[in-house]
């Protein structure tokens, strides 16, 4: 039997192949260190929200406005720079960066006024009383788990009441 040798083109191919699978492990290290770092700063970066996602909200009561459910809309008992709808949005949607017990006791809030918001859901036994603080620089919630976390946003997001 005769043995079939490679033409010119057949060699420069494998050559090519070559080339390209030494290419491929030396920047297979590199690749997977990138991949594990993305990896990590993901799982850093887990947001904690102040609600579950799947709960029904009929009424949200704050120390300056109370927001409730009707069948087609949501209505507040003060008048708001935004509609209701939006406002009761934003509360549904918050969400921050979670705050460590260690962290939470060297911020010393004794010193500041704890509020809290009444969150009254469809199920009959869901009211949530979650607490918060507002320092000069940003909020802290309490979360329906008791977690704590950080918000920075300006204080006419939580509260645009007409003056």
């Amino acid at each position: 039997m005769r043995k079939k040798q490679l033409s010119k083109k057949g060699w420069n191919n494998v050559l090519m192949l070559a080339v390209i699978v030494a290419m491929i492990f030396l920047q297979l290290p590199e690749y997977l260190k990138q991949r594990r770092a993305d990896n990590n700063l993901e799982s850093s970066t887990i947001l904690l929200t102040l609600l579950p996602t799947k709960v029904k909200v009929t009424s949200l009561k704050t120390p300056q406005y109370t927001l409730s459910s009707t069948a087609l809309e949501w209505q507040a008992n003060k008048p708001l720079l935004i509609g209701a709808n939006q406002l009761i949005q934003r509360w549904q949607k918050l969400s921050g960066t979670p705050v460590t017990a260690e962290i939470f006791a060297k911020l010393n809030l004794q010193v500041q006024t704890k509020q809290t918001i009444e969150v009254i859901c469809e199920q009959p036994d869901k009211t949530f009383n979650l607490s918060y603080y507002k320092t000069p620089k940003f909020w802290l919630f309490q979360n329906w788990q008791g977690d704590w976390f950080a918000v920075s946003v300006n204080s006419d997001y939580f509260y645009p009441l007409k003056k």
